[in-house]
């Protein structure tokens, strides 16, 4: 059963896309001044005589207003703040408009650029003594090697981040970089170092004032969830329920977790427990939107339901209401589950001499060989080793660059100081050789001197003058 790993990676992407940009806004802002708000008013301002900081701030502040309405209007808007923050050396908003630019390739699925601009941008936070904002982007790296499963190197830049925020008792964002490690050692089924990095995010959020009631139930489901790949149902449930009792969580969460309590009696076979949470599910889903793929894993996780008690025929008809809830022109791990129960209910039909419906029989045949077909296209076109293999490569292309940009900095100094240096010398040598002639010069006008006054002495007229005295 796949329902409960898919539940995690759904809920999961979900509050890490949400962290991306919280950890961007919920900060103080750098404007000294405030500036208007919306898209109108401020598109109004760039008309006007602005000097380029003020300018700067407008255009950073319109990538915020764009960022969830039009990413393309938000590149363009971020790259300009850049490209203004860079010119006038304002460093935060460098920064910060790099940091940007690197969220909204991650979101255009631009890796390799995403890779770069987060690594500048971390580099820019550490000068600028942005610490806090540093392990944002480090974070953030590490979450674009844990979407190509490359959950290794994402494991180093999440544990980065999670030092960097213990440093700074920013326990908000402890608790989600250690959950982040945790979904990393889980994917690898290293599932007690998962429960012991789930615990220590526990302990952080309770200690951000006021504690966050939906990411302390986000971190019990996700323990439930641990615990159901291990077949621990009962603990399994037990963190499921602790879940649900925090107060004001969304409905969202909540349909998940009564999914996931259906899901774990279900296979404790008591089905009287799992129908009462699945009505629960189905009453919550008729006041929320549920993305297609939710409901596809709704609809199996009834029908499983149904199966597993022998009533196959109410277990085809749930099926069949997945078939028709889903694309069927792109793969989808979700209807491939739920082709391969429909299957199982089929075949325990057929034995039973239950009559089948032919064209219903090759409909499907003919959907599971496209999802086939689709599945191979799909794998192939991810490329997750060769991803992970690229940006690893962008990583180490970027120290590089750093470094070979310290050690020319380091040789213009040396050749700077040998220059002074040498310089100095020449100064020295040239007094030293004026000294000299000037001595010499002198040493030659006494000699001349006392040479004058030996021949005056020698002279007649000087020997007469001394024999006088």
């Amino acid at each position: 059963m796949i329902y409960l790993d898919l539940y995690l990676r759904k809920y999961s992407l979900f509050f890490l896309f949400l962290f991306f940009f919280i950890s961007c806004s919920n900060t103080e802002e750098i404007t000294p001044e405030p500036l208007p708000e919306g898209v109108v008013s401020l598109e109004a301002m760039l008309s006007d005589d602005l000097d380029n900081e003020k300018r700067m701030e407008v255009y950073y502040q319109l990538y915020k207003e764009y960022r969830s309405k039009n990413v393309s209007q938000a590149e363009e808007y971020a790259s300009k703040a850049l490209s203004l923050a860079s010119q006038i050396q304002n460093l935060k908003y460098e920064a910060r408009s790099r940091h940007a630019l690197g969220l909204l390739q991650q979101q255009k699925g631009e890796y390799k650029k995403a890779i770069n601009s987060y690594l500048r941008a971390a580099d820019l936070f550490e000068s600028s003594g942005d610490i806090a904002r540093m392990a944002d982007a480090t974070n953030n790296i590490g979450m674009l090697f844990l979407n190509v499963e490359g959950y290794t190197y994402a494991l180093q830049y999440f544990k980065k981040a999670a030092n960097i925020y213990a440093q700074n008792k920013d326990f908000k964002y402890l608790s989600v970089a250690y959950s982040n490690v945790a979904t990393c050692y889980s994917k690898g089924s290293d599932y007690v170092t998962s429960l012991e990095y789930l615990n220590r995010a526990i302990d952080a959020t309770n200690k951000t004032p006021p504690t966050d009631q939906e990411m302390l139930a986000y971190l019990f489901n996700k323990k439930g969830n641990i615990n159901y790949f291990e077949k621990d149902y009962e603990l399994a449930i037990s963190n499921y329920e602790k879940a649900l009792a925090y107060t004001g969580i969304s409905n969202h969460l909540k349909s998940t977790l009564f999914d996931n309590l259906a899901n774990a009696y279900m296979y404790l076979a008591r089905y009287g427990e799992a129908e009462y949470w699945i009505k629960k599910g189905n009453e919550i889903e008729n006041i929320i939107t549920l993305d297609i793929s939710s409901k596809i894993q709704s609809y199996n996780i009834e029908g499983e339901l149904y199966q597993l008690q022998g009533h196959h025929e109410k277990a085809v008809k749930m099926f069949e209401k997945a078939i028709n809830e889903a694309d069927k022109t792109v793969f989808n791990e979700y209807l491939d589950n739920t082709l391969d129960l429909l299957s199982k209910s089929q075949r325990a039909l057929a034995a039973n001499n239950v009559s089948l419906n032919i064209q219903d029989v090759l409909r499907i045949n003919d959907i599971r060989q496209r999802q086939q077909t689709l599945k191979e296209s799909y794998i192939k076109d991810l490329q997750y080793n060769q991803l992970q293999i690229l940006l690893d490569k962008e990583v180490e292309s970027y120290h590089r660059e750093v470094k070979q940009a310290k050690l020319d900095s380091e040789r213009i100094t040396i050749f700077k100081s040998v220059g002074i240096a040498i310089t100095c010398l020449v100064i020295a040598l040239i007094g030293t050789v004026v000294e000299s002639r000037r001595k010499i010069k002198k040493h030659e006008g006494d000699h001349y001197r006392m040479s004058k006054i030996r021949e005056l002495f020698q002279s007649p007229l000087g020997k007469k003058y001394l024999e006088e005295k």
